[in-house]
């Protein structure tokens, strides 16, 4: 997601990314480094190869927390929601328990 010894900005906050993780100038965490799809994506697959279950079906009953959930909890007008929540990644499962994505060609959020 970014490379290491890198420090970003949001808005008034600075992180680095370093060792596997995002921390402030205090050393603090502020995350994991990795995008929600790549850490989503190992999920399904460690999990798949734990219970068993293939990837794709753990995919089709957990989706919706990494995608709709999270945009419900941000209480977004419905409008938004519905256009924020259109599929940008294509995912695939090139065994019974592996996850892959990729973006989608030409996919981009437009102002409206």
């Amino acid at each position: 997601a970014t490379a290491t010894g890198t420090w970003h900005e949001f808005g008034s906050l600075n992180v680095e990314f370093r060792d596997g993780a995002c921390r402030v100038r205090d050393g603090h965490l502020a995350g994991g480094g990795i995008l929600l799809p790549e850490a989503y994506a190992d999920w399904l697959s460690m999990e798949s190869r734990t219970t068993r279950i293939a990837a794709e079906t753990l995919w089709k009953t957990t989706i919706a927390r990494a995608t709709r959930y999270p945009l419900e909890a941000l209480r977004l007008p419905a409008s938004l929601q519905r256009r924020l929540s259109a599929p940008v990644l294509e995912w695939r499962f090139p065994s019974v328990h592996r996850a892959e994505f990729r973006m989608k060609p030409s996919q981009t959020l437009t102002k409206r």
